[in-house]
């Protein structure tokens, strides 16, 4: 399967989390605050995850991308403890903080392809 075929998976994919997410927010009363975070929170982990997955295909054969892949993991391992404390209702998100993690959302995924060439440009040899 060409790296084109995959990238066209994966963008399908995301989609297809994000309808799903959408019909699920549309079905949850306001009440339900706990959820909302979550699928926000949620949003932002699978934004942060396409990021990677964005730079991964870009930047693989560049000698210092293991360093890359390092701080992603770390990112994604802090996100996932968060996620599971916004579960478990450890922490509560106000309203704000919901509207503040769907606004970073936008701003990891908007802007990706500047990120890439960003990333790319500095792991040149």
């Amino acid at each position: 399967m060409g790296d084109r075929t995959k990238e066209k998976i994966l963008e399908v994919i995301e989609i297809a989390l994000l309808l799903t997410l959408i019909v699920v927010r549309l079905f949850i009363s306001s009440d339900e605050n706990v959820w909302i975070s979550v699928l926000n929170y949620f949003g932002l982990i699978l934004a942060f995850s396409s990021l990677y997955l964005e730079v991964r295909t870009n930047c693989l054969t560049y000698k210092k991308f293991n360093f890359v892949t390092g701080i992603f993991v770390i990112g994604f391992i802090i996100l996932s403890i968060f996620a599971g404390l916004i579960l478990a209702e450890v922490i509560t998100l106000s309203s704000r903080a919901s509207d503040i993690i769907m606004l970073v959302t936008l701003l990891i995924t908007l802007p990706m392809r500047l990120y890439k060439s960003i990333i790319a440009e500095a792991l040149k040899d």
